[in-house]
């Protein structure tokens, strides 16, 4: 299955050997969630080899084949489930034990959506709840190449406002960094449109703002900052 992809998409065993050792994180339970997105891989891309096609708009497919559609999809599940079961989870319940997850990624039943992006889920990717009794719901994003300003959709932060529990984890995988963010801060800013993004509008911080409101950078290899301690409600 894999000759529908080039070498730019490795096997994942191959692309995550070392990410045990960069985020000291558990390498059992990295070895599970590989194993678990292999098989989805090699299941969606047997579909495509018997005819099978990808029926989504170009705003979710864009300019990619449909074999590199799935194995970008599949590959960005396995992250955040790495993300939030093997990292985030456990670096929360050694600051405040008393912390009690309510969802997070391999909870999900992540399947391709062939045909409908109806289906396509915008449940945030890690739920808890503190010992105050508040819910707090984290957001992933991913920088998959260096950047120094970082953008969101519109709706997407206006959904987050909304719902007032929402805050956001941005992973830096060139780096091995990450930080927080607050999204109730573009109250006080104008989304603009973004031509890489087909006009559609977004806001924007960069990471020179990120750095002043102490909500990054910190490396993935460490435990949580106690910068960000009051912001997930780690205190309460």
């Amino acid at each position: 299955m894999q000759r529908l992809l080039d070498e730019r998409r490795p096997l994942f065993e191959e692309k995550y050997a070392n990410l045990p050792e960069r985020w000291r994180v558990d390498e059992g339970l990295v070895s599970y969630i590989i194993r678990l997105y292999t098989k989805k891989l090699e299941r969606a891309l047997s579909l495509l080899v018997q005819g099978k096609r990808i029926k989504l708009s170009r705003f979710f497919a864009d300019s990619r084949t449909d074999a590199e559609y799935i194995y970008d999809l599949i590959d960005g599940w396995l992250i955040e489930d790495v993300i939030c079961d093997a990292w985030l989870k456990t670096r929360l319940e050694k600051v405040n034990p008393q912390i009690k997850v309510k969802h997070m990624g391999t909870n999900r039943d992540r399947e391709i959506q062939f045909e409908s992006a109806q289906k396509i889920t915008t449940k945030p990717d890690f739920i808890y709840e503190t010992p105050s009794g508040r819910e707090v719901h984290l957001e992933l994003q991913m920088a998959r190449q260096k950047m120094t300003v970082f953008d969101m959709k519109e709706s997407k932060v206006k959904r987050a406002i909304r719902d007032g529990n929402t805050i956001y984890l941005w992973i830096l995988l060139p780096s091995d960094e990450y930080f927080f963010l607050d999204p109730k801060i573009f109250e006080e800013k104008d989304a603009h449109s973004n031509p890489r993004w087909g006009g559609k509008k977004v806001y924007s911080i960069s990471l020179e703002e990120v750095k002043l409101r102490r909500w990054g950078l910190f490396p993935l290899r460490g435990d949580l900052s106690k910068e960000v301690w009051y912001l997930l409600g780690l205190n309460e």
